[in-house]
């Protein structure tokens, strides 16, 4: 009877120990480990189709991530059926990218950053394990049918004229807000001292309004990473800028009407004689009467140097892109001389003008 019980505990303890051994072995097999799989931008979007990069952000967990997948739902059913689609990036590594097409025009998706990895015997390990340390869903809106032309109101009231091109549609002037949209008041930093303190304000070119009334504000660099644009717009992001400018090339905008190479300076900047320097072959001020093919309207309204003084009103207009994550800030330029325009890395403390973009 002893001999009965010893085999049948030391059976039991047997079990149990290849038991432990295989969930550890489980746990180590399909061990993920924290992750950042996050979205860099959603830009071309269209009736019925939109392009999203994105970005593992933790390459030391790739080895047990079998693929990158982007997730997406209509928002009108979110959390009403199991409609949600999953598309596997080409890539499981770095930085990748990829189209979704076959959307609904005129439609608000929700898309999350997922991960893939093997499921072997335990695969709640592996969901477990493996979750983002990072929410990375955003929403996007498919287009409707454009309007060619219109206005839009900020909260403040001022009113805002916008033309369609390509794919965008675009505002004519620069934002002359001094609320958020949620109503609180961007400071007004008329001093240098304030001016370096804070990257949260806005001032007028020479602290003077009558730039405002033409050319809007000039704005600090974290106002274009807030909501300071009107409801369904944005400012444009760096893929918004090189939408516009591939668009525009390709579509024969460039000055000499070829299709290759950046030279749309003068099919953006408007004609009017606020653009002032000796006439280059190509460049805004020879004959101003040929600007502003795409109404776009650029002037030149200057902008603030990082030592808070103010420079190149009537050269040159300096608008910024937002930066998604905690990127760079952009700027977009065009200078009077330059038959191109221009996207380079201000410098931190810089003021530039924000001209914004409709989401969809």
């Amino acid at each position: 009877m002893k001999n009965t019980i010893r085999l049948l505990i030391s059976c039991f303890l047997s079990i149990c120990f290849l038991s432990c051994s295989s969930n550890t072995e489980d746990l180590n097999q399909y061990k993920v480990g924290e992750f950042e799989f996050l979205i860099d931008s959603i830009y071309n979007v269209t009736q019925t189709s939109v392009t999203i990069k994105a970005t593992l952000r933790t390459p030391a967990v790739e080895k047990n991530i079998i693929g990158l997948q982007i997730s997406y739902v209509k928002e009108s059913v979110l959390y009403k059926d199991y409609s949600t689609k999953t598309v596997n990036f080409e890539k499981k590594t770095g930085t990748v990218l990829m189209t979704l097409n076959n959307l609904e025009p005129n439609t608000i998706y929700r898309v999350t950053p997922t991960i893939e990895v093997a499921h072997g015997t335990n695969p709640r390990i592996a969901y477990l394990v493996g979750m983002s340390t990072t929410n990375s869903e955003l929403s996007f809106m498919t287009h409707g049918e454009l309007p060619k032309t219109g206005t839009v109101n900020d909260i403040d009231g001022n009113l805002y004229h916008y033309i369609t091109i390509g794919t965008q549609t675009w505002m004519v002037e620069n934002l002359k807000t001094t609320h958020f949209r949620t109503g609180e008041s961007i400071p007004y930093l008329k001093d240098s001292v304030s001016w370096v303190k804070s990257e949260y304000g806005y001032c007028d070119y020479n602290n003077d309004i009558k730039y405002a009334t033409k050319y809007g504000h000039i704005y600090g660099k974290e106002i274009a990473n807030s909501f300071v644009a009107p409801g369904g717009w944005h400012v444009p992001t760096l893929s918004d800028w090189k939408t516009l400018e591939s668009y525009l090339i390709a579509n024969g905008y460039n000055y000499d009407k070829s299709k290759k190479y950046n030279k749309i300076a003068k099919s953006l900047a408007s004609q009017t004689s606020d653009w002032q320097s000796e006439p280059y072959t190509g460049g805004i001020t020879e004959d101003l009467t040929l600007n502003n093919s795409t109404g776009f309207t650029a002037l030149p309204g200057g902008s603030r140097t990082i030592y808070s003084n103010y420079i190149n009103a009537g050269n040159g207009c300096y608008l910024w892109s937002s930066a998604p994550n905690n990127k760079i800030n952009y700027g977009f330029s065009l200078e009077a001389n330059s038959i191109s325009s221009s996207l380079y890395e201000p410098n931190y403390f810089s003021g530039m003008y924000i001209r914004c973009i409709r989401d969809n």
